[in-house]
């Protein structure tokens, strides 16, 4: 049985789109992607009568007899596809299908498996759609003449999106016998009959499906909106037959399901090893790290300065408690902390089941200096209960000093949901859920009523947005300036980007972005080396770039050219950084030299202006340059290029420009650099090495960040502020004239528009801080947890440090 669910699942997911999700940018994804239509093959009437939904006699099945079945496949061996002249319905797919005088045969066959070809039984599957109701489904089936004895066949209703809803087993032998079987858990669309065998051929015939309506279909819920941490707006879409819907809100209680471990209970001795009489193991770990000749084994390189393990010699691990649920989420934040180049590895096993398996491996020399965090959930299977994370130091790295800091390892259990609101009847298509928990995620799912039905639920629609965080006056250094922001609820880190602001002085053609990539220097145009960066993300870490901010799947270089190429994975997809495009009308000129490789010859290369607006540039030799100049007058504000190939072949770009004629006045914005900052509290960060030219500013822009089940979530960001180099920062007094206080993680954040005299006590009145505060932001660290009240000259305010 589990054979031929790893092969429906394999077949239906060639079906899926691939999107585009840009980090903290816009969101852009290719015209024409594949989306999930709805399907329907008949709508039941409402007066309970059985409806016909197929009927498929095999008729058209001429080749071969009942007794000797055709030898060649009908289905094709790659698509699956059974071809609509052999069936009464468009639709029907299967592996090893073929003809039998009227009649369809299901072989033995031969799939390509992990370790070389298998044998398998073939399956059937009807056409997707409306499979809803009370179902009854009867046909004939036997066994074929060579074979003997019985063999067990499994019928299942799949979803496209959810895979088997439901599955019956009967009991098949060699003569023809009829059977009826009868289903209830079909939904409205995307679903279909799946049938196989255990291990031996069979013939089926004469399929008919009736159903009963005992439902209408539920909505399909949408994204939220409007999110404000305390509320946020529900959408759906409205389903013909509703009179009224049924809202329903619930807390995810993450919190309850989580482990977070950063080690704060290891201490280390004065030479950086671990002190195992002072050390407190969190209960359930084991930690092993007096392996070799380690020469560090604690020390404060984890998140935010905090406490990290240190694996320096094979063998050093550490490992997760056992948890009672399978774990649905793992993230880590590892650091390398001398960035020798090396062939040392960070192994990942799991415990699935009541065996351990290695997950993989993540090579050392590509994690980063200042940290990252990894996040594992995509990678585990269904019944995986505990992690171990193992370090193994090459023999070619013998006498290199190979370490790295591993800390804050997270894992989560399947929350529970707690209702909040429980069929709230609604008649409109949204919903303002308010009086929200800024640190709980949330969920919602919505029904659909009439005066007969009540639908099932929809599906449950996750909320997992962050609000933006706030900036707060930025403090001008010698050489650049360090940037601050509240803290934002739920957020793991932020991503800041640093931006230049020149104000134009006289009107004039003005370069947003002009790119040659003549920092990339391997590959070539009939070898190109792959990135192997098979999910979409920021290329900033591979250097290419005189700009940051170009993103990117399944990219490809070529020696000062940067393209792509589609594969398993989706399109080959390049995004320029966001520009400010709104200027001239939103007029503006972009300017490309592209060549097509490897066969792209007949294609066209896509240059695609936001979400909606593409044009097409025919490519008619492979190897030749591509040269296009072209003008878009649908320019917005923060708005992306997206390139890549219509038919998916292989394309690299030598160069592109993007310029527009703008008035005297208008500030031209382009980002400088960015980078990411690591836990929840850590809330500045100091851009250096800046220079400001005449009619220069800076500006930043900061946003919150979260990994949620291996899905990357970023914030909006507020409105930019500018800072001057030159003098004290302008443009930033309308965010932070007012006295504020407020707390993450353990620093103390404090905002005065002067020079002040800070004090902090505890709840027994003594002082545990006296500061002289500056103008704008203050950051202080409070290493005790607790109560303690804050006085800012006249000011007084109460804090909890967690």
């Amino acid at each position: 049985m589990k054979n031929l669910t790893k092969r429906a699942s394999a077949l239906l997911l060639t079906l899926l789109g691939v999107a585009l999700l840009s980090a903290a940018q816009v969101k852009l994804t290719p015209i024409g992607s594949a989306t999930n239509a709805k399907t329907k093959l008949h709508r039941a009437a409402n007066d309970r009568q059985p409806v016909l939904i197929l009927e498929e006699d095999f008729s058209k099945f001429e080749a071969g007899t009942e007794d000797v079945p055709d030898t060649k496949n009908t289905s094709n061996n790659q698509t699956g596809v059974i071809l609509s002249k052999f069936t009464k319905m468009p639709g029907w797919t299967g592996a090893g299908v073929r003809q039998a005088g009227g009649t369809c045969a299901i072989a033995v066959v031969t799939y390509a498996g992990d370790s070389g070809p298998e044998s398998g039984t073939g399956f059937l599957m009807t056409p997707l759609g409306n499979y809803a109701g009370d179902l009854t489904m009867t046909f004939r089936a036997r066994l074929w003449t060579t074979e003997e004895g019985t063999d067990q066949m499994a019928v299942m209703i799949v979803s496209k999106e959810v895979g088997v809803l439901e599955d019956k087993k009967i009991e098949v032998g060699k003569e023809w016998k009829n059977y009826t079987l009868t289903f209830s858990k079909g939904e409205f669309a995307n679903c279909a009959i799946e049938m196989f065998m255990q291990s031996k051929a069979v013939q089926i015939d004469d399929i008919k499906v009736t159903s009963v309506q005992t439902s209408i279909i539920p909505p399909v819920v949408l994204d939220a909106t409007n999110y404000t941490g305390d509320s946020f707006i529900a959408h759906w879409e409205p389903t013909e037959e509703a009179e009224s819907y049924l809202f329903s809100l619930y807390k995810k209680e993450t919190a309850a399901a989580s482990v977070k471990q950063n080690f704060e209970t290891i201490k280390a001795t004065a030479n950086g090893l671990m002190d195992k009489t002072n050390s407190v193991i969190p209960e359930g770990w084991t930690i092993g790290l007096d392996h070799g000749n380690s020469k560090l084994e604690v020390a404060a390189e984890g998140v935010q300065g905090g406490q990290a393990l240190i694996f320096d010699e094979t063998n050093d691990f550490v490992t997760t408690p056992k948890s009672e649920k399978p774990i649905r989420d793992l993230t880590l934040f590892v650091k390398n902390l001398n960035k020798v180049p090396c062939t040392s590895r960070l192994y990942v096993q799991v415990l699935e089941g009541d065996q351990w398996f290695i997950l993989g491996a993540i090579d050392i020399e590509r994690i980063s200096a200042e940290g990252e965090v990894f996040s594992l959930a995509n990678k585990l299977e269904a019944n995986v209960y505990q992690v171990s994370f193992a370090f193994e130091k090459s023999e070619a790295d013998k006498d290199l000093d190979v370490a790295i800091a591993l800390s804050n390892i997270s894992y989560m259990t399947e929350p529970d949901n707690t209702p909040v609101i429980s069929d709230k009847e609604v008649t409109g298509t949204s919903f303002k859920a308010e009086l929200l928990d800024p640190e709980s995620d949330y969920s919602y799912t919505v029904k659909a009523k009439n005066a007969t039905f009540t639908s099932a639920n929809s599906r449950e629609k996750l909320v997992l947005d962050l609000t933006a965080p706030i900036p707060a006056q930025a403090k001008v250094t010698d050489n650049g300036y360090i940037a601050y922001w509240q803290p934002t609820p739920k957020a793991d880190g932020y991503y800041v980007r640093n931006f230049k602001v020149l104000t134009l002085p006289e009107a004039q053609e003005s370069v947003l972005l002009e790119e040659d990539f003549s920092k990339v220097t391997d590959g070539t145009l009939s070898a190109p080396v792959g990135l192997y960066n098979i999910s979409v993300g920021l290329l900033d870490k591979y250097d290419l770039t005189q700009q940051p901010g170009w993103m990117g799947l399944c990219n490809y270089k070529a020696n000062g050219m940067l393209g792509g190429f589609g594969s398993f994975f989706g399109k080959g997809l390049l995004q320029t950084p966001t520009m400010k495009l709104d200027g001239n009308n939103g007029k503006f000129k972009v300017e490309i030299i592209a060549y097509g490789v490897m066969g792209a010859a007949g294609d066209s290369l896509v240059v695609q202006a936001g979400a909606n607006v593409f044009k097409r540039f025919f490519i008619p030799e492979d190897e030749k340059p591509v040269h296009i100049t072209t003008e878009f007058d649908c320019g917005e504000a923060d708005m992306a290029l997206l390139l890549y190939t219509y038919r998916n072949t292989a394309y690299m770009i030598d160069y592109i420009k993007v310029s527009q004629e703008l008035p005297a006045g208008t500030k031209v914005i382009t980002e400088a650099s960015n980078d990411m900052v690591w836990g929840n509290g850590n809330t500045s960060y100091e851009f250096t090495n800046l220079t400001q030219e005449e009619n220069e500013t800076f500006g930043f822009r900061v946003f919150a960040h979260r990994w949620y089940r291996g899905q990357e979530i970023y914030s909006v960001s507020n409105e930019m502020p500018l800072v001057d180099l030159n003098q004290i920062p302008s443009g930033l007094d309308k965010i932070e004239k007012d006295f504020k206080v407020f707390t993450a993680g353990n620093k103390l954040h404090i905002v005065t528009p002067k020079a002040e005299t800070v004090r902090v006590y505890d709840i027994n009145g003594r002082c545990h801080l006296e500061s002289q505060a500056i103008a704008g932001m203050n950051i202080y660290n409070i290493s005790n947890k607790g109560i303690y009240l804050v006085k800012v000259g006249n000011n007084t305010a109460k804090v909890i440090i967690r």
